[in-house]
């Protein structure tokens, strides 16, 4: 799975996961392991974009929404987090490691896809 986080708290989780992220902000300690693609409220689309990820963690505490449209208007798919406490850890995990291939996404632009075809 290619991944982008845009979350410097989910870059860490996610590698505690065993997903190597395809991406991280300038912010992420692990900047120096990953190629960045800006900072949290000023992302490169451009290049998250050419990166042809199957995902891109953003939070709603941390990121812009007028991004997460940007990377939606270009097809990318963009997974929001929004962790309030312990027990939404496990949900966003859950979430994003577990939907088979042939699960339909209605990104609310243009047609649905599966996660197979992404």
């Amino acid at each position: 799975m290619r991944v982008v986080s845009l979350v410097p708290s989910a870059s860490e989780t996610l590698l505690g996961w065993g997903i190597e992220p395809v991406a991280v902000t300038r912010f992420c300690e692990l900047g120096d392991r990953y190629p960045t693609v800006g900072g949290t409220k000023d992302p490169d689309i451009a290049s998250i974009v050419a990166l042809g990820p199957d995902v891109v963690v953003m939070c709603d505490q941390e990121n812009r929404l007028p991004d997460a449209q940007a990377l939606m208007a270009a097809r990318v798919a963009v997974h929001s987090v929004s962790i309030t406490s312990v027990d939404h850890v496990e949900s966003i995990r859950t979430k994003l490691l577990t939907l088979p291939g042939h699960t339909v996404v209605h990104t609310g632009h243009g047609d649905s896809t599966t996660i197979g075809a992404e």
